[in-house]
């Protein structure tokens, strides 16, 4: 058991008996909306005890993005040296591959923001020495910079040396 799984699983269940059949104030019983249920959902598997649950959609995330991937490979792979195919809907292999790289980057949206912020969560709990303990803003800053692009990624690996990504909380 990871800290703080039984406090999630405990505030899981707080949160879907507060979200459950509570009447409205006119007397009708409210009702969870779309969004509110996969919330609910969502928090249910983050606070399981079971890690492949915990891991569920960070694992498909990374697949969908993978497949996007080997999409593009397959399908350049099959039209190298030759003319361009004829789609229907006058879909060109442009189109296919942008579309394809789009739902790649989309998927590893989520993954990549988690793991910052997880990197984020490490750098500013683990006791350094007293020459590392001043934390300025700017390291906030910089690893907000980091969830921005490229260069803010480069920046932050400056600025920590990767030595956060070695040691454990």
């Amino acid at each position: 058991m990871t800290p703080g799984t039984a406090e999630k699983a405990e505030e899981a269940e707080k949160f879907e008996d507060t979200q459950t059949e509570k009447p409205s104030p006119k007397g009708h019983p409210g009702k969870l909306n779309f969004a509110q249920k996969i919330e609910q959902k969502l928090w249910k598997y983050s606070a399981s005890k079971n890690v492949l649950k915990r891991w569920l959609v960070e694992i498909i995330s990374w697949t969908i993005s993978a497949l996007s991937m080997a999409g593009i490979v397959a399908v350049l792979y099959i039209y190298r040296n030759q003319p361009l195919p004829r789609w229907p809907l006058n879909i060109t292999l442009g189109a296919y591959i942008s579309v394809l790289a789009k739902v790649s980057t989309a998927a590893l949206l989520l993954p990549v923001s988690e793991a910052l912020g997880q990197l984020k969560w490490i750098w500013f709990h683990v006791k350094r020495d007293k020459s590392e303990q001043s934390k300025k803003l700017w390291d906030f800053e910089l690893f907000d910079n980091a969830s921005r692009g490229p260069w803010g990624s480069f920046v932050l690996m400056l600025r920590t040396k990767c030595a956060s990504l070695s040691r454990a909380p």
